[in-house]
């Protein structure tokens, strides 16, 4: 867990299984989560608490309750090229916004793939396959 105020970190190159986050950031800023394999967590990647300015690129996630999960002003935040798939919700987004979400494969989802609510506003979701 990147916690209050750990900022320009590299997660990089791990193997995250059976927590409840593979990988948290709690009010955390420009940090780089590069080319993990994350499975069978509660949620894969979380950003809450004014976490932004955060790159989540070419990580592997599957079987999670949320692949992504971004809330209370997680905002500005980068998620590309990432495989997320066999997760229960793809990538949820409530109470943030201001994301870019572009060029990841979100598949196979068994609720739903992208889920945007409570006050989610101002992202954006491009060339999701």
């Amino acid at each position: 867990m990147l916690d209050r105020q750990s900022n320009n970190n590299l997660v990089e190159n791990n193997t995250l299984y059976g927590n409840v986050d593979g990988i948290a950031l709690y009010d955390s800023c420009d940090n780089l989560i590069r080319n993990n394999k994350i499975k069978e967590n509660k949620n894969g990647i979380r950003a809450n608490v004014h976490s932004s300015g955060n790159y989540i690129e070419q990580n592997n996630i599957t079987k999670c309750r949320n692949g992504i999960f971004f809330y209370d002003k997680a905002n500005g935040n980068f998620v590309v090229n990432n495989l997320i798939k066999n997760n229960a919700k793809g990538i949820y987004i409530k109470d943030s916004a201001n994301n870019l979400i572009k060029d990841s494969l979100v598949k196979n989802s068994n609720r739903v793939e992208i889920k945007l609510n409570d006050n989610a506003k101002d992202n954006l979701i491009q060339k999701i396959q």
